[in-house]
């Protein structure tokens, strides 16, 4: 959404010249290409029609961000990153229903730090349904021609707790109960219901399964909802809106100062982006 109030941005100005462009099907040059009100106002009412669809069917709209690195993308690698990332808006869904937004992070090096800011990972189990089991990863390669590095509950990031399954069944662990297992597998110690998979001679990923019975009796919390009670999260966040933009914290310093009469507050972050407000650009509003 742009403010007629005020002078436009530099990328207000490539905004509007490409929904010219891609929407209005106009074919001019930025030379000739003439900015009015009533562009500003066309494009505000399609901004604001394209938030209310998007956020009403997020599993259609919502793209996972896929990394630039030199690998070969394959069909079945593209459709396994896409229900990926439909379990985890369900996951982020679940959540802010009990008030949480646990945030996320999209980029390569984002997702090296960890998954989002609650520490939380999410993993979509694609076989869980399948063969009753959970698979939990702790090394990978890109190929059988590169070294292991360690991944999932081995990385060194800011995760400490571990949601993995499907719509239809979850569960929830801490990272270090996780981490003992594995431990306890490796001095191939038995454990019911627990063992490491077998290394494949061409594979990409080593890990461990646990079935259903045995993951049970090492979950953290029983549901989301659980895990929100048991973490004792404060579920009362506000988001202070003012002009364009939208920020998670009212001591944020582009409105600390301003009086609470000019400031718009919502109940979740979701709702002010519908009303077509922006995120602060300040890294630490939403920490």
């Amino acid at each position: 959404m742009i403010d007629l109030q005020r002078n436009l941005s530099a990328e207000e100005h490539l905004i509007l010249y490409w929904y010219s462009i891609v929407v209005e099907k106009s074919n001019v040059s930025y030379d000739d290409f003439r900015i009015t009100e009533s562009l500003i106002m066309r494009f505000n009412e399609y901004v604001k029609k394209w938030n209310t669809t998007f956020f009403n069917n997020p599993l259609r709209f919502e793209k996972p961000v896929d990394w630039d690195r030199n690998r070969t993308k394959t069909d079945y690698f593209r459709n396994q990153l896409a229900k990926g990332h439909e379990f985890e808006i369900w996951v982020q869904r679940k959540f802010k229903s009990c008030g949480v937004d646990i945030g996320g992070y999209n980029s390569e090096k984002g997702q090296f730090a960890g998954e989002n800011n609650l520490g939380i990972e999410i993993k979509y189990d694609m076989r869980h349904a399948e063969t009753g089991n959970i698979y939990i990863e702790y090394c990978e390669r890109l190929d059988s021609s590169k070294s292991w590095i360690k991944s999932g509950i081995l990385k060194n990031d800011n995760t400490k707790y571990w949601l993995i399954g499907n719509m239809n069944d979850y569960f929830i662990f801490t990272k270090i109960t996780l981490v003992n297992i594995y431990n306890k597998l490796i001095r191939k110690e038995n454990i019911k219901g627990c063992h490491l998979v077998e290394e494949k001679l061409n594979g990409t990923s080593k890990g461990f399964v646990m079935n259903n019975a045995f993951s049970r009796t090492v979950t953290f919390a029983d549901s989301i909802e659980d895990f929100v009670g048991k973490l004792n999260i404060d579920t009362n966040i506000s988001y202070y809106a003012l002009n364009m933009f939208v920020h998670g914290r009212r001591e944020c310093r582009y409105i600390r100062n301003k009086p609470d009469n000019m400031i718009k507050v919502f109940d979740s972050l979701d709702d002010a982006l519908k009303s077509g407000f922006q995120k602060c650009n300040n890294p630490n509003c939403f920490l």
